[in-house]
């Protein structure tokens, strides 16, 4: 019985070799570089190409390698809608796509033209897939016509497949580097919208306070500290409930985990919804206000203007 020879094995020892060397290939363009030099090593060809299918606009888009000698181009118009190129064939049916002769394939018309004119008679074209998606097509070709057998077809299929996980490799590097480089800008416009935020909230001559859904205090600005009394730590410790009188609180009552405003007294002194400025008190009697002392250069300085009567409140007066 006659014995069938093995296949060579230097074209695999050299198919691993090449692709340890482009799975480290980080970049697109770092890959794309280097392919065409690596891959003589293991392929015959004239005209390489990588088409990658682009979701965003649903075309192949072409990436030139090498064609008649010259290196590596990338140009913008060599775009073709799926049905209407070798590539998308492929893309689409995952395949294997071998054409003979271009000057007898009709098929195609839209980019036969653009091969016949860059000297091709003949190529192949193959899927770029891995585990985790269909990513294009790898197209080789030659001057002469019928220039791929089957031998050569099966081979390739196998450079096709480790260039595919270079190519998905390089892909996801970059858009793991696009959002991060995103994360990045997002922080630094957080950082100082919350900067601008901070500044206004520390600078404001009018009171301004934070608090949570159930009106315990967060934090509390410089001109509302000075405008009851109290200051950014002891404001923490009560809600803005317990600075409301009983009669303006409607179904709301002070949570379990606040107390009542230091040296407070929940009867009212007065007609303000502020506590008395001296007492502390919590007051909400109508007919009442707090004002300034206009004649005082001292911001501390109260005076009450009220048109009731409040004794048997408590209230110190002035």
């Amino acid at each position: 019985m006659e014995s069938i020879a093995p296949a060579p094995a230097a074209p695999y020892l050299a198919l691993i070799e090449v692709a340890r060397i482009i799975a480290s290939r980080r970049t697109l363009s770092d890959l794309f570089h280097d392919l065409a030099e690596h891959l003589h090593r293991l392929l015959n060809f004239h005209y390489l190409s990588v088409v990658l299918y682009d979701a965003a606009h649903d075309v192949m888009r072409t990436y030139i390698l090498e064609m008649a000698g010259q290196g590596m181009r990338q140009p913008d118009d060599i775009v073709y809608a799926v049905d209407a190129a070798p590539s998308g064939w492929v893309w689409h049916h995952q395949q294997p796509l071998v054409v003979h002769d271009v000057e007898q394939d009709t098929r195609f018309p839209r980019a036969m033209p653009f091969l016949r004119e860059h000297g091709v008679r003949s190529f192949c074209s193959l899927p770029l897939t891995t585990a985790h998606r269909r990513l294009g097509a790898l197209a080789i070709a030659r001057p002469e016509p019928g220039a791929y057998n089957l031998s050569e077809v099966t081979f390739a299929h196998l450079v096709a497949a480790q260039v595919a996980v270079a190519v998905d490799n390089a892909l996801s590097h970059q858009e793991a580097q696009a959002l991060q480089d995103q994360l990045t800008r997002e922080a630094d416009r957080l950082r100082q919208s919350e900067e601008r935020w901070r500044a206004v909230f520390e600078s404001a001559a009018i009171g301004i306070a934070l608090t949570d859904l159930h009106g315990r205090f967060l934090a509390t600005n410089a001109a509302y500290q000075h405008m009851l009394g109290y200051t950014d730590a002891e404001f923490r410790t009560f809600s803005f409930l317990d600075m409301t009188h009983e009669d303006d609180r409607g179904d709301q009552r002070p949570s379990g985990n606040s107390r009542r405003a230091p040296g407070a007294r929940m009867a009212p002194c007065c007609g303000c919804i502020t506590p008395c400025p001296w007492c502390r008190a919590p007051s909400a009697r109508p007919g009442c206000s707090w004002r300034l002392s206009k004649t005082s250069p001292s911001a501390h300085a109260w005076r009450r203007s009220c048109n009731m009567n409040v004794t048997g409140y408590g209230c110190c007066s002035m």
